[in-house]
């Protein structure tokens, strides 16, 4: 993964928090009605699709079984849901990197609030340690709207630390393509 500069951007409240301060909350949107934006990543080989009933709240998981190591496999996590209130997505979004810099160990890489297919988004890039073993994950949000109903969309992209050199490309194809689908 690219090692970029770290930021001193400030740790703000968590999205999670965030929401319940301004009287809101994100409800899960069901992949299969369309009264909400479709979200999607790409299938990329070697990546297999979890059973939704293992996942309720997920939108959809994909997890790399090829590279699995002691019980565990890099996965990739699409969260998407109506947020139940209007809410600023800039200060919803400036929470964005509290739930990354609360896990053990971690270590900042990359943090961009570049927007993401014109909406807005924030993007955190690090690592963690747990029991002994290093992860690298990636998380970008995005908010989106249509009409008056505002979304938010959640990308946690993790694998082993070990793998990053081999997986690298398809964890930067995962968040590059992630696409939100307006229409």
């Amino acid at each position: 993964m690219p090692s970029t500069s770290t930021t001193d951007e400030p740790l703000d409240g968590t999205l999670a928090g965030h929401l319940q301060t301004v009287g809101a909350s994100c409800e899960p949107c069901n992949p299969e009605v369309a009264d909400h934006p479709r979200v999607s990543v790409p299938q990329l080989p070697g990546w297999e699709p979890v059973p939704a009933d293992l996942f309720p709240n997920a939108y959809h998981v994909l997890v790399n079984p090829s590279h699995r190591e002691q019980e565990w496999a890099p996965n990739v996590v699409l969260l998407h849901g109506r947020l139940t209130a209007p809410v600023d997505a800039e200060a919803l979004l400036a929470c964005g990197g509290a739930d990354s810099r609360a896990l053990p160990e971690w270590h900042e890489h990359v943090v961009s609030r570049a927007p993401h297919q014109g909406h807005p988004s924030a993007f955190i890039q690090g690592s963690y340690t747990v029991n002994d073993r290093t992860f690298a994950a990636t998380n970008r949000y995005v908010v989106s709207s249509v009409g008056s109903s505002q979304f938010l969309t959640q990308l946690t992209v993790t694998i082993f630390q070990s793998q990053a050199e081999e997986l690298d490309v398809d964890v930067v194809v995962f968040n590059s393509a992630l696409n939100i689908a307006m229409g």
